[in-house]
């Protein structure tokens, strides 16, 4: 818990991906700051998914480009019934975005040469997701064996992507090291049932100490200097 300490605020994905389309304007941007905002909302979108899945709540946070690795951490609670302080699992996400200009190799070959290759080291305790940015399939389970046969680490690889030209309909999948589907959702309808808003502020202690934030006090990009806006009242 220490470890993921270094900055108490976490924030719901549905706050994250409202903030995304509310405070940012790309045109203005800097490119390394639209990247990690980017990064961001593809975790975001990817514990939708999750949550959906499992049933429970996760929170996110940015990490700060300093610490190198990795660019989201994210946590959920586990209840328990002792009145202690809560457990929280945690999770690093290292985001990874295939975008047209990958055209040159597919899934599997963009996935090995920039994060499965023998250069790089992930345990399990981090998550890479692949955000393809554009609308792509997956390739046969075939192709991904071929190019990944010889890949020994562990890391678990998700693949998220916009599965509809349209309507923002998006695939979640398991690429590594085992391949399967984990649900197709619609976005808009999934944040919508969900109604998970505000922010979390975690406390070191024995007891249950989290104080839950409804309002817009802070704003998950404020770290990468862009002005909140206030959702609610749109200033």
């Amino acid at each position: 818990m220490q470890e993921i300490m270094r900055d108490r605020r976490w924030y719901s994905a549905l706050n994250v991906i409202a903030h995304f389309h509310g405070d940012l304007k790309p045109q203005v941007i800097d490119g390394r700051v639209l990247k990690k905002a980017e990064e961001m909302w593809a975790a975001a979108v990817m514990l939708v998914g999750m949550q959906e899945v499992e049933g429970r709540q996760y929170w996110m946070q940015p990490v700060s480009d300093a610490e190198g690795s990795p660019d989201v951490r994210t946590i959920r609670r586990m209840e328990r019934t002792d009145g202690k302080a809560p457990h929280y699992t945690y999770q690093d996400v290292e985001v990874v975005t295939y975008t047209s200009a990958s055209v040159g190799e597919n899934l599997p070959e963009f996935l090995l040469r920039t994060k499965l290759s023998p250069l790089k080291a992930y345990d399990a305790l981090t998550t890479i997701l692949v955000y393809a940015k554009q609308a792509v399939q997956s390739p046969p389970r075939a192709e991904w064996d071929a190019v990944l046969t010889s890949v020994s680490n562990i890391a678990p690889v998700m693949l998220i992507g916009r599965s509809h030209e349209t309507e923002p309909i998006y695939t979640l999948m398991q690429v590594h090291p085992d391949r399967h589907p984990i649900i197709e959702f619609n976005l808009v309808e999934l944040l919508e049932k969900q109604k998970y808003t505000g922010v979390i502020q975690l406390s070191r202690g024995v007891k249950d100490s989290t104080e839950t934030r409804e309002g817009e006090d802070h704003c998950p990009f404020e770290s990468l200097g862009i002005k909140c806006k206030d959702l609610k009242s749109g200033q």
